[in-house]
């Protein structure tokens, strides 16, 4: 992000701040560039350090996670984030950050979480088991509900989370898109082993969470974004973003089963525009009424989650 000439100078004012300890000031000078650069990483991470030197720790974690992606391209950035992290008990995500580090760090990183994990067990029993329970039977909550205990998970110890994760994966009743978020962060976590999926054709699969990808690496999945944005970018910007917009939400429903429905992306595609416009596209073959029948079935779950 290109700061003006006069913004540069008051950035790099707030990092002389930072190092001598001058915290408040840098709070107030990165609320002002933020006011021009709200997604500026550089001046979000200062400013989360600085809340996290003055004792606002949720303040500083919500910066963590508004901008996780972009900060954990960036090792430098771990060490901060870990801590900050930590003071939060926001244990799923520093054990992220570790999974993520350079292979001496990820020892004495992971030895500081179950450090910190132990302490919050023996302090924290009754609310560490009602938190469990919540993720564990999430599939009796609305999905609005889903989305916020699944965000609330990121704060529970690596064990608990993953009893309450088996349990929520294994249950027919929980919304697959949010199966979905946590078999990616499972797979994010790098932890290995496997867990059992009742998915969305309500059968129990066996998942090895080290053969996961993130959605963005599945062949058919990008072939398929390839694909409407060669053939909208230039000429139908707004059709191009309702599309990619109903192809990653079905991405949600599909995963980890990418190969297993979408056997022509070219037809799937075909499909997706067709429905969306309120139409129906004509099935010439097994393949593409099968392909068919789980686009029905996908559209099919949005509507329960929406009427519940």
């Amino acid at each position: 992000m290109n700061f003006k000439r006069n913004d540069q100078i008051i950035l790099m004012s707030a990092r002389e701040d930072f190092d001598d300890h001058r915290f408040k000031q840098v709070i107030n000078k990165t609320e002002k560039l933020l006011e021009k650069y709200p997604d500026s990483i550089s001046a979000n991470f200062l400013r989360a350090k600085a809340l996290y030197w003055v004792g606002r720790y949720a303040e500083a974690q919500k910066i963590m996670i508004e901008f996780q992606e972009e900060l954990l391209s960036n090792q430098r950035n771990y060490q901060a984030m870990l801590a900050i992290s930590l003071k939060n008990n926001a244990f799923i995500f520093a054990r992220e950050i570790a999974a993520k580090a350079a292979l001496k760090d990820q020892n004495l990183w992971l030895k500081q979480i179950d450090k910190v994990e132990q302490a919050y067990r023996l302090k924290n029993p009754i609310t560490l088991n009602a938190k469990t329970r919540k993720l564990a039977h999430i599939g009796v909550l609305p999905a609005y509900n889903q989305v916020h205990t699944i965000n609330d998970s990121l704060y529970l110890p690596l064990k608990e989370y993953l009893i309450a994760s088996k349990a929520m994966l294994a249950d027919p009743f929980t919304w697959q898109v949010s199966k979905t978020q946590i078999l990616v962060q499972l797979m994010k976590l790098r932890i290995g082993g496997t867990v059992q999926l009742s998915w969305l054709d309500q059968q129990i699969y066996k998942i090895d969470l080290t053969q996961l990808r993130t959605i963005d690496r599945y062949p058919s999945l990008t072939t398929m974004l390839d694909i409407i944005d060669r053939k909208y970018a230039a000429t139908d910007p707004i059709k191009l973003q309702l599309l990619e917009r109903e192809i990653i939400t079905q991405s949600n429903y599909i995963y980890p089963f990418f190969d297993k429905i979408i056997l022509d992306p070219h037809y799937w595609v075909r499909a997706v525009v067709t429905e969306l416009f309120g139409e129906r596209l004509q099935a010439n073959s097994s393949s593409e009424r099968d392909m068919l029948a789980w686009i029905d079935q996908i559209h099919e779950q949005e509507s329960k989650m929406k009427m519940i």
